[in-house]
């Protein structure tokens, strides 16, 4: 059964179903960074420690702490960008890179569930032209709602084709796909041939790459 709500409500709701992983992963950036600068600020402490090891230990320490604060920099830009309102223009755009922006938002709660999603990409481009925000928050919802009906240690794999063909295989489609159809459609995709077991195959219109 479709759900009649808007894309964005369905978006802003599939975001909400792995928020708690995405909040436990963000927390933990920020827990990483707090442990090594409070170890930093411990070893400047220490007085009868060698000042070439003190130099190195609170070289590694602050190395640490930057790396964790980049992630967590990068965690709140995801959040940041799944917020703003979704732009109704249509512009060309390669397939591959709104679907690289789709693993990063999501794919690290799929860890956080004890479950994996993987994505494989063409070398080559895969042209579209439509609303990018919209296939953006389509697939979104579309993956997430896929990954939610897997078990614990199960993984969901999507892969890419250069004509523009999407094949998600994981959880018995029954369990999934009713619900997100209607989405699918609305973004101008087209079960190919049609769902088989565990997998699916949707099909995108793609452009010349010589356009």
């Amino acid at each position: 059964m479709s759900d009649p709500r808007p894309l964005d409500a369905r978006f802003l709701a599939a975001l909400e179903e792995i928020s708690p992983g995405l909040a436990h992963i963000t927390r933990s950036h920020l827990q990483g960074a707090v442990i090594h600068v409070g170890l930093a600020s411990e070893i400047l402490k220490g007085a009868h420690v060698d000042p070439a090891e003190k130099r190195d230990k609170l070289e590694r320490s602050l190395e640490k702490a930057r790396l964790a604060l980049a992630s967590l920099d990068q965690s709140l830009g995801r959040m940041q960008e799944t917020t703003r309102p979704a732009r109704p223009t249509t512009d060309r755009f390669d397939l591959r890179d709104l679907l690289r922006r789709v693993e990063s938002w999501i794919g690290p709660a799929f860890a956080e569930r004890r479950t994996t999603l993987q994505i494989a990409l063409p070398e080559t481009r895969v042209p579209v032209d439509g609303a990018q925000d919209a296939m953006l928050r389509a697939l979104v919802v579309v993956l997430v709602q896929a990954g939610l009906a897997l078990a614990s240690g199960e993984t969901l794999e999507v892969r890419l084709d250069a004509e523009g063909a999407l094949e998600a295989k994981g959880a018995p489609v029954q369990r999934w796909l009713p619900a997100v159809t209607d989405v699918i459609q609305d973004i101008g995709g087209v079960l190919d041939p049609g769902p088989q077991g565990s997998a699916v195959a949707i099909r995108f219109p793609i452009r010349s790459r010589a356009c």
